[in-house]
């Protein structure tokens, strides 16, 4: 399900281009990693037997979905510096070489037979795809990897609404537990970033100063 989306990938910042980790910084990732373990659905919580299949499956693919793209994410804050077109270049020349291969090998390189829905897919899906990426390319140009890497958790929630929206699918009660978590983890990110932005003898960073620890 397009639930399991990108939530693993806020640990490594600190130990691959050493970015500074604080206290909480560390306590709002594990809080945040709560949220997936709720969301995967795990028998200890369900009362279950074992795993369902299906989501075992999902969740194990977009684990390694996740930390491909963590190492993404290190890896342009790291080459901040290149512009970000030569980034985008790099990394749609990359794509559409390895996707031509995996085509060509299932033998399924062919345009989209039937309605108009399929080529209008085909030609918003690249553009969505287009924007996403500059916009993740340059908010770690402006950004450190690990707060960007949070902040990108909030795409389960938009899972959510599109799986409703397009496909007429009800997330549960443990997918919505989930999401709450991630999304508490997610403000309580920027409203720390926000706090680390204000004075010294500011009254409203003097109340949460233990957030910045």
């Amino acid at each position: 399900p397009l639930r399991y989306s990108s939530e693993e990938s806020w640990d490594v910042p600190h130990f691959c281009i050493g970015e500074k980790c604080g206290v909480v910084s560390v306590l709002l990732a594990i809080f945040t990693s709560l949220g997936v373990f709720v969301i995967v659905r795990p028998p200890i919580l369900t009362g279950g037997a074992d795993f369902d299949t299906d989501t075992l499956i999902g969740a194990s693919l977009a684990f390694m979905s996740m930390l491909c793209n963590s190492t993404v994410i290190i890896l342009m804050r790291k080459i901040r510096q290149v512009h970000w077109a030569l980034m985008l270049l790099t990394f749609g020349s990359w794509g559409v070489a390895e996707s031509l291969v995996v085509a060509l090998g299932f033998g399924v390189l062919q345009l989209p037979q039937g309605t108009w829905d399929s080529f209008l897919t085909l030609v918003v899906l690249p553009v969505l795809v287009f924007c996403g990426q500059i916009s993740i390319i340059l908010a770690v140009k402006f950004e450190n990897a690990g707060p960007v890497s949070l902040i990108r958790t909030c795409d389960v929630i938009f899972s959510f609404i599109w799986q409703f929206i397009f496909l007429s699918v009800l997330p549960d009660v443990y997918s919505l537990v989930g999401a709450i978590i991630v999304v508490c983890g997610v403000v309580i990110t920027a409203f720390r970033k926000w706090l680390s932005t204000l004075p010294e003898d500011n009254h409203m960073r003097g109340m949460f100063r233990i957030l910045l620890v």
